[in-house]
């Protein structure tokens, strides 16, 4: 069902009359160990830019424009993201070939679709780890990691970063957007970033 939130703040982000829909999310919170009560989208910070810190947990905003966090500080790599739709794509190197992957900070491990292996033949340095990939329609599909290197535009440095290749054309996001994959926290964890949602731009700190 759809429901309004009248008031919402999170840290220096206030808005009010907000839209939300009610589902049930009871599995992310078993496969977490954690009660998680929502999730916040798009909606709520599309005007700002949102600065995370894995390392000390911490995630802060700031205006998209003119902020203290460009003021005082200079940015180690900027990306221009692609935006499709409400998801922020980054745009990577994988040897000659091109991989867009959606930036989703809620997903544990990096999703690529099965359909670029052959594609990414002889880069992937195949493991025998498996793992049950569910998401918030609860479809499940099992999917194997695999190592390869990607590299960030713009970047000095490719990194080896550990994917799971699964078959990924029933889940909405890439299949409706049209990109080949997630990444998350694997990837995300070893840098100190932030996306300006209406600048569509990406930034290593």
């Amino acid at each position: 069902g759809e429901v309004n939130v009248e008031d919402f703040e999170l840290g220096t982000v206030r808005r009010k009359r907000i839209d939300a829909y009610t589902l049930d999310i009871s599995h992310l919170g078993e496969a977490t160990n954690r009660q998680i009560d929502g999730l916040i989208g798009f909606e709520v910070f599309r005007e700002s830019e949102m600065l995370f810190d894995y390392g000390h947990e911490q995630i802060q905003f700031f205006p998209a424009r003119n902020s203290s966090l460009h003021k005082f500080n200079r940015p180690l790599l900027a990306v221009e993201l692609e935006m499709h739709e409400h998801l922020p794509v980054l745009v990577l190197r994988a040897g000659e070939q091109t991989i867009r992957l959606g930036i989703d900070t809620g997903t544990e491990i990096n999703l690529v679709d099965r359909s670029l292996i052959p594609l990414l033949e002889g880069q992937l340095q195949w493991k025998e780890e498996y793992a049950r990939v569910r998401g918030l329609n609860q479809q499940a599909t099992m999917a194997q990691k695999a190592v390869v290197t990607l590299t960030l535009p713009g970047a000095e440095h490719s990194r080896p970063v550990e994917c799971y290749f699964a078959d990924l054309s029933a889940t909405p996001s890439v299949r409706d957007l049209k990109i080949d994959g997630l990444v998350g926290f694997e990837f995300l964890r070893q840098m100190r970033f932030s996306i300006n949602f209406p600048e569509k731009q990406f930034y290593v700190w």
